[in-house]
C-alpha cells in the first residue's frame, strides 16, 4: 500500500479483494465506548488538577505529565471512531493529516514510556540524593527542561527511525511503519519497540526496585533504632536510690523531662515511619502504573503487528482477526484508563 491509497479504505478492499471490513460489531462498539470513557476519565483527571490543591504541588508535575500524554493518546485514537483514515475530497489534505497522525502515533508511544522513566528518576532522586532533590524540585525551570528533554528525545527519535527504515503510513489508523519490504517492516517494529518500550521498562524497573530496597532498609533501621521508652525513668529512679536523696520536686521534674522526651523520640520515629511508608506505597503505586502501561503496550504491539501484515502480506487476515483487534485495542485503552485512576488513589 501506497501513502495515496488512504482516501477510501472499504474502495480500495472492495476493488482488490472481495473482502469486507466489517466496523459496526459488537465489539468494534465496545472499543468505541472504552475510547469515550478513556477521554473522559482523562478529563476528569485534568479538572482535579486545577480543583484539588494538592494536585498543584511540585511533586506531582512529572505524574501529570504521564497523564496529560495519556490525554493525547486516547484524543488521537477517539479521532478515529468515525474512520479508520483521513477521508476527505482533497487527497493532499488527507496525506497530509495521516502523515501527521502517524508522527502523533510514534511520538506519543515514546513519550509514553519517557515520561515514566522521568517520573521514576524523579523518585529515584528523592530517595538517594535528597538534598538534590529538593534544589531540584525548588526550581522549576529545571523541572519543565526534563520534559523538554522527553519530548525533544522523542521527536528525534521518531523521525531517525523513520527515516532510517524508509517507512510509510498504514491505510488503518495512519500507522508508521508500513513499507513493500516485509523484512522492513519486522525490523522496524522489533528496533521501534525495543527503544521505545522494552529498554525504558526495563531501566524503570531497575530503578523501582532499588527504591523498593532503600525504603525497606530505612524501615528496618528505624525499628531497630528506635527509643526504648521505659529505659530512661527507671535509670534514674535506680540512680536515685543508689546515690543521696532527691528533693520529691527534683526526682518528678527529672521524671516529666525523661517522658516527655521519650515521648518525642517516639512521635519523631512514628513521623519517620509514616514517611517512609507513605513513600514505599507511591513506589508501588507507580510501579503499578508502569505494569499497566507495559501490559497495555504489549496489546498495542499486537494491534500494530496484525495490522502491518494484513496491509503488507496478506489482506485475508483483515478478515480473519477483524473481531480481535477491536479487543486488543480495548485493553490497551483500559489499561491508559488505570494510569490517571491510579494516580488519583
Amino acid at each position: 500500500m501506497s501513502e495515496i491509497d488512504i482516501s477510501d479504505i472499504s474502495g480500495i478492499i472492495d476493488q482488490q479483494t472481495n473482502i469486507t471490513v466489517i466496523t459496526d460489531s459488537f465489539v468494534n462498539y465496545v472499543d468505541y465506548i472504552m475510547r469515550v470513557v478513556a477521554l473522559i476519565v482523562h478529563i476528569i483527571y485534568i479538572v482535579f488538577i486545577f480543583k484539588i490543591k494538592d494536585f498543584q504541588r511540585r511533586q506531582m508535575i512529572y505524574l501529570h505529565h504521564v497523564n496529560l500524554i495519556g490525554l493525547i493518546y486516547i484524543i488521537h485514537y477517539c479521532c478515529y471512531i468515525f474512520g479508520q483514515a483521513p477521508n476527505t475530497s482533497n487527497q493532499y489534505l488527507n496525506d497530509a493529516v495521516c502523515f501527521a497522525s502517524s508522527m502523533v502515533w510514534m511520538i506519543t508511544k515514546f513519550l509514553r514510556m519517557t515520561s515514566l522513566l522521568l517520573l521514576a528518576i524523579y523518585r529515584y532522586t528523592a530517595v538517594y540524593h535528597i538534598k538534590f532533590h529538593r534544589n531540584f524540585t525548588r526550581n522549576l525551570f529545571l523541572m519543565y527542561f526534563g520534559i523538554f528533554v522527553t519530548w525533544l528525545y522523542s521527536l528525534v527519535m521518531s523521525l531517525a527511525l523513520k527515516y532510517s527504515f524508509n517507512t510509510i503510513y498504514s491505510v488503518f489508523y495512519c500507522f508508521e511503519g508500513d513499507s513493500e519490504d516485509l523484512e522492513v517492516v519486522v525490523w522496524f517494529m522489533a528496533i521501534n519497540n525495543t527503544i521505545s518500550i522494552v529498554i525504558p521498562s526495563i531501566v524503570i524497573l531497575l530503578l523501582y526496585l532499588k527504591i523498593v530496597h532503600k525504603i525497606n532498609q530505612l524501615n528496618k533501621n528505624l525499628i531497630k533504632n528506635k527509643p526504648r521508652t521505659s529505659q530512661p525513668i527507671f535509670s534514674i529512679f535506680r540512680t536515685n536510690r543508689v546515690n543521696q536523696p532527691q528533693p520529691t520536686s527534683s526526682m518528678l521534674t527529672s521524671t516529666v523531662a525523661s517522658s516527655n522526651l521519650a515521648s518525642t523520640n517516639s512521635v519523631l520515629s512514628k513521623l519517620k515511619i509514616n514517611k517512609r511508608s507513605r513513600q514505599m506505597n507511591l513506589a508501588l503505586q507507580l510501579i503499578l502504573i508502569n505494569s499497566t502501561n507495559i501490559i497495555g503496550s504489549i496489546f498495542s504491539v499486537f494491534i500494530t503487528a496484525n495490522l502491518k501484515e494484513a496491509t503488507s502480506v496478506d489482506l485475508s487476515s483483515l478478515t480473519d482477526f477483524q473481531y480481535i483487534r477491536p479487543l486488543f485495542r480495548f485493553f490497551f485503552i483500559f489499561a491508559q484508563t488505570l494510569i490517571p485512576i491510579l494516580s488519583v488513589i
